[in-house]
């Protein structure tokens, strides 16, 4: 909330108190196995997404790397009322209770390539999490009936030079992909260019982004390189994670007391500049 700020039409100021949002929370845990895939007395899961009546509600499970060896990363998802009781724990505790909920779920399953029983517990990495309510007003947008017709519009109309953007001002609420439509539309009003493309790399002053692009020419070929160890501090050994293990799963992802926000990004390339 800006309590600074000039008082804008009726219509504005109704969209910007009385749009619905809601809690949103997300945890990754990366084990060493994917262990989901190869279950021996249930069905595998490969890809997709599951429902339970446990605290986690929501696993996500990964459709990339299908019938691979070696690690992998499952997601836990939480949407409102389910989401907020997450709030009042610490990392450790939310870590501890996804574990505990996901050892519920593979209870009695064993391994049919190790023919070892399924142990989340030690077959965990790291974990890293995001509640967006911590950190800021809500989650994302969730219209309620009517607020479509009512609200949009008003909210993300300019007013004067200064001019609105997210996720809550697309059609495409919840997702990342709503965040860049709006981006894309306000960008296009505030340049006055309504035929200016997705991406546009080669306009005066504005970064160009080169590499391999996939089909439709809206994808940069971008590497990233990421660092286990963080500032002022020792890698951190997980339980169940070996010496051994550093060089086979070199990713850390952090969720420890003393830094529980995942993994720190040390090199970004594949961009240039024009």
């Amino acid at each position: 909330m800006i309590s600074d700020r000039p008082r804008w039409p009726m219509d504005k100021e109704l969209a910007i108190r009385s749009m619905h949002f809601e809690a949103l929370y997300k945890m990754g845990l990366r084990f060493k196995t994917r262990f989901w895939e190869r279950v021996s007395q249930s069905e595998p899961s490969e890809g997709g997404q599951s429902t339970t009546d446990l605290p986690i509600r929501w696993i996500v499970f990964p459709s990339n790397g299908i019938g691979s060896d070696g690690p992998g990363v499952l997601l836990v998802y939480a949407w409102m009322t389910d989401a907020s009781t997450w709030l009042p724990l610490t990392a450790i505790e939310r870590r501890n209770l996804a574990l505990s909920c996901i050892d519920k779920l593979y209870d009695g399953e064993v391994d049919p390539q190790s023919r070892e029983p399924i142990k989340v517990h030690d077959l965990l990495i790291g974990t890293a999490d995001a509640i967006w309510s911590a950190s800021t007003a809500t989650g994302d947008a969730m219209f309620l009936p009517g607020q479509f017709e009512s609200r949009f519009e008003p909210a993300r109309r300019p007013e004067g030079p200064i001019y609105f953007a997210g996720e809550h001002l697309s059609h495409h609420h919840t997702w990342i992909s709503g965040a860049l439509n709006s981006a894309l539309y306000t960008v296009r009003l505030l340049l006055e260019d309504q035929s200016l493309p997705r991406l546009a790399p080669n306009l005066p002053g504005f970064p160009r982004i080169i590499g391999a692009h996939d089909k439709m020419g809206a994808v940069p070929n971008i590497s990233f390189t990421f660092s286990s160890v963080f500032p002022g501090r020792q890698p951190t050994v997980v339980r169940g994670e070996q010496e051994s293990d550093k060089e086979k799963y070199p990713l850390d992802l952090g969720m420890d007391d003393k830094c529980p926000l995942g993994p720190q990004m040390v090199s970004l390339s594949g961009l240039g500049s024009g």
